[in-house]
């Protein structure tokens, strides 16, 4: 078991730990006025997204697209919010959690355990609106050369980003009704100012639900016109020009949506 421990100003004590072991999560959690029947729950991966609320916490489990090497692979971390105190759990090393706790300022002593989870909640959002981008612009670069390549090259591209698409996807829409949730219980903990924060959270995860959404329908509308022209100068109902004019016809209505 890895353990990160960092002091946030005079108030928060942020603890992330990566691989962990139950008799250590029983004394950090005890160390910390926590329920030590939680251990089970953090020691043990699961499928499910959920948020339980506490006397005085609440317990979170997401599950994240996180990208090595170009390639998503889902990652779950667990999070218990307090007003003192914030622990991340994963069952692997997260570089970017990681580097987060370890740069994070040290001297912001008006922050409580919710608002470093929004902050890093919010960051992670960041970085995959990143992966959002990379997939705009190889949606761009299929759109202008989708003609141009071969049958099976081009099933290839698409299939690529379609599938980028369905993970991310995946991943992030369970995490709508979770947020919903974590609003309304940790008003009860951290008070009513921090709604604001909470909702610009959930505004944010649910613009980049829209994006994705967007880009999903883009590359459909792509496949469709593709398979239906190929099929048709297939068979002759359609002469090379008229592909050609088709995927300018796409280019220049994609560019009107931007």
């Amino acid at each position: 078991m890895q353990t990160q421990i960092k002091k946030i100003g005079n108030n928060v004590t942020w603890i992330n730990i990566v691989k962990p072991e139950i008799l250590e999560i029983k004394k950090i959690l005890l160390e910390n006025n926590l329920s030590d029947t939680l251990a089970e729950e953090i020691v043990r991966p699961t499928n499910v997204t959920k948020v339980d609320s506490m006397r005085n916490s609440v317990y979170l489990t997401l599950h994240f697209p996180i990208f090595r090497n170009g390639k998503s692979v889902a990652e779950e971390i667990d999070f218990l919010i307090k007003s003192n105190s914030l622990i991340t759990s994963s069952y692997s090393e997260i570089q970017f959690v990681k580097d987060y706790v370890q740069n994070h300022p040290e001297s912001q002593s008006q922050k409580h355990g919710g608002n470093i989870f929004c902050e890093l909640l919010s960051s992670i959002y960041k970085q995959i609106q990143n992966e959002i981008e990379k997939n705009a612009d190889a949606i761009k670069t299929l759109e202008e050369n989708i003609f141009d390549a071969g049958e099976r090259e081009g099933i290839e591209e698409i299939s690529k980003v379609s599938k980028k698409i369905f993970d991310l996807r995946s991943k992030l829409k369970s995490h709508v009704s979770i947020l919903d949730i974590f609003q309304s219980e940790a008003n009860k903990i951290f008070g009513f100012e921090f709604d604001t924060e909470t909702k610009n959270l959930s505004s944010l995860l649910r613009k980049i639900l829209n994006e994705l959404d967007n880009q999903k329908e883009s590359v459909t509308d792509l496949k469709d016109t593709r398979n239906a022209y190929e099929q048709q100068f297939n068979i002759g109902q359609r002469t090379l020009l008229d592909l050609l004019d088709a995927e300018n016809e796409l280019f220049t209505a994609r560019g009107q949506l931007v």
